[in-house]
């Protein structure tokens, strides 16, 4: 997948793309993207960033949307991939 330019990226993204900006502080990080996500590789652990999108038939548009659907994609894919989906989690500065 093409990824455009950091600078071009918004804020989160560009925040996300730092080592520091994760707990295990990983040597590198590299993004991919989705028509829906913004994925992040960071050796062992993939975060992955729901895009405000509305496609019609998906709206992320929402913060609360947001959360919704998390949940329900990491409730759905745990129970056949415990060990891939984690959790959901929040991002704060």
């Amino acid at each position: 997948m093409k990824t455009e330019g950091v600078s071009k990226q918004p804020a989160l993204v560009q925040a996300l793309l730092k080592p520091e900006a994760y707990p295990h502080k990983p040597s590198k990080v590299e993004m991919v993207q989705t028509q829906m996500s913004f994925i992040f590789l960071t050796g062992d652990l993939v975060y992955k960033v729901k895009k405000p999108v509305n496609l019609g038939y998906l709206d992320y548009t929402t913060l609360k949307k947001h959360q919704f659907f998390c949940k329900q994609e990491v409730g759905l894919n745990r129970s056949f991939f415990p060990e891939v989906y984690l959790r959901a989690l929040y991002i704060a500065r």
